[in-house]
Order: C-alpha cells, then sequence, then structure tokens
C-alpha cells in the first residue's frame, strides 16, 4: 500500500444562508440596532519568532469533577506576546463594522486577571487572511501583516473604537494585537474575556 502525504486542506466555504434575501428587501430601508460580535478565537504569538507560530492559552482548572476548561479568552499585548483575533460576520445586512476593545473589569460572571499599564497604546494590523480559524483545523504560522488598520489607546477609563470598515455577511475579518515600535508609549494588556459575561466584562 502507499502512504498518502498529509496536507492540511484550506477549510471549506460555509454556505450562504441568505441566498436570495437581497432581492426580497431590496426595497427595504428600515434601520436596525447594533449588535456585539465575539472573536471566536484568541491566539497568542510571540514577537520574537520570526515563524509566527501561533498557540491558544487556556484557562483550565482541577475540580471534584475533574478537570474543567472554561470558554474563555486569553488577549495579551506586551513587547513580548502579541494576540490574533478573527471575527465572523453573519448578520445579513449589518455589512459595516467598528472595532471596538473595552477593557473587562472583575464581576460576578467573570475575574479577567487583568494587567494593563494603563493606558497602553497598540496597533491593530489587519492580516492577510479571509478563510476561517477553527478549532479543527491546525493552527501554524499567522498570515503575514496586510496593512495598518488603527492605532487604539486602552484603559480602564472607557472602549477604545476603529473607524468603521466593510464586513460582508459570511466572510471573515483576521486582525493582530501588538505593541508599536515607532513610538514610545506604554504598552501592556493582559486580561481574559468570556462572551457569556456582559458586555465589557
Amino acid at each position: 500500500m502507499t502512504g498518502i502525504p498529509f496536507s492540511t486542506p484550506h477549510p471549506l466555504r460555509r454556505p450562504n444562508q441568505y441566498m436570495n434575501l437581497d432581492k426580497v428587501l431590496k426595497n427595504k430601508t428600515e434601520p436596525f440596532p447594533p449588535l456585539i460580535g465575539y472573536p471566536p478565537i484568541l491566539l497568542q504569538i510571540q514577537t520574537s519568532d520570526f515563524r509566527r507560530t501561533m498557540h491558544e492559552d487556556e484557562r483550565g482548572h482541577w475540580s471534584e469533577l475533574g478537570s474543567i476548561y472554561p470558554d474563555d479568552r486569553h488577549f495579551v499585548v506586551t513587547s513580548q506576546t502579541a494576540t490574533i483575533a478573527q471575527f465572523r460576520h453573519l448578520d445579513y445586512g449589518m455589512e459595516h463594522c467598528n472595532l471596538v476593545v473595552k477593557v473587562p473589569m472583575p464581576s460576578d460572571f467573570l475575574d479577567p486577571a487583568l494587567q494593563i499599564v494603563n493606558p497602553s497604546t497598540i496597533d491593530v494590523w489587519l492580516l492577510d487572511y479571509t478563510d476561517e480559524l477553527t478549532p479543527y483545523t491546525i493552527w501554524k504560522n499567522a498570515p503575514r501583516r496586510k496593512e495598518l488598520f488603527a492605532t487604539l489607546t486602552l484603559s480602564v477609563e472607557g472602549e477604545a473604537t476603529s473607524s468603521e470598515f466593510r464586513c460582508p455577511s459570511g466572510s471573515f475579518s483576521t486582525f493582530e494585537f501588538a505593541c508599536s515600535g515607532s513610538y514610545n508609549k506604554p504598552c501592556f494588556v493582559d486580561f481574559w474575556q468570556s462572551k457569556e459575561a456582559p458586555y465589557g466584562g
């Protein structure tokens, strides 16, 4: 029997769940309130690693029932570590987006284990990758940077918001959050996030 070399195929595209809906709603102009979308994937890379190898931090702990792995996501941006985040744009007609980062504070729902140099300035890079990152594919190297998307100042006092960008339904936006080497400003943000907690916590 001849062995077949292993290769990782590109992820299959998700089917369009809104097929022909544009024809039904072409004369509709009713506005909708904004929606909040959380990144299902947050991955880390070491800034000194020229291969940009991605890994996922986890927050597992032991209990009487065994090991528990909550669905918390780690956001960390320091001089040693950058974070890769991918957003899936789901909703039809909601195709104008802003990237919003709000530092979570401790609450009854979440202990974010927050560490921050307040305020911290970070760069947000749009990555050259439009396929889906999922736990079912092999994470290897982070995609290359395409363009500087925004520079945000994070603090415990409020939220940081980017300019509006196009986010067509069914598409993915992949960003890298990193400290900038072009200016001498504080940059250290480290917290855990859960989409089950109220916004901002």
